[in-house]
């Protein structure tokens, strides 16, 4: 499938400094993690019909950003978009805390400069979580819509 989101997506909330070198990084997270975490989202299924016609009815209802009130609990979801930002940010920020030495994985260091808290990507894969579990909620919901659908849950993290 084509990449929904590329390096340039990310800025403002999603923010990743790149210098040279770093854009192919970026891509490179992408790939590997989008079609991962839309197949988890959606069920190998369903993932197939929609990334064949993203655009197409009923598929826009979940790529799309919602709001639905489903019993008695709102759910609310950013839309597939702004979703895999959130989760492919935390895996790359992830990741860059560490730096890779002789002696073994070590933290980041820098003389005038902190790296990012762990807390914060944390919050942003949350926020994240928030819209995979409201596509989910949704789908459910409308499963005569999406009878293939068979998504894996996805928890928050708490550390």
């Amino acid at each position: 499938m084509t990449n929904i989101i590329t390096s340039f997506d990310f800025k403002d909330r999603f923010e990743i400094a790149q210098k040279i070198g770093d854009t192919a990084k970026l891509t490179s997270y992408i790939t590997t993690y989008q079609d991962n975490y839309l197949r988890k989202l959606l069920g190998i299924e369903l993932f197939d019909a929609w990334s064949a016609d993203i655009d197409a009815s009923p598929y826009d209802q979940i790529t799309d950003p919602f709001t639905v009130v489903i019993g008695c609990e709102q759910f609310e979801s950013k839309g597939v978009h702004e979703m895999l930002k959130g989760l492919i940010y935390y895996n790359y920020q992830k990741d860059a805390l560490l730096v890779a030495t002789a002696s073994g994985n070590r933290e980041v260091q820098t003389s005038n400069t902190k790296p990012i808290s762990p807390i914060f990507i944390r919050d942003r894969y949350n926020e994240a979580i928030d819209t995979y579990k409201a596509i989910q909620a949704y789908c459910m919901d409308k499963a005569d819509l999406f009878p293939e659908f068979k998504g894996l849950d996805l928890g928050y993290m708490i550390f």
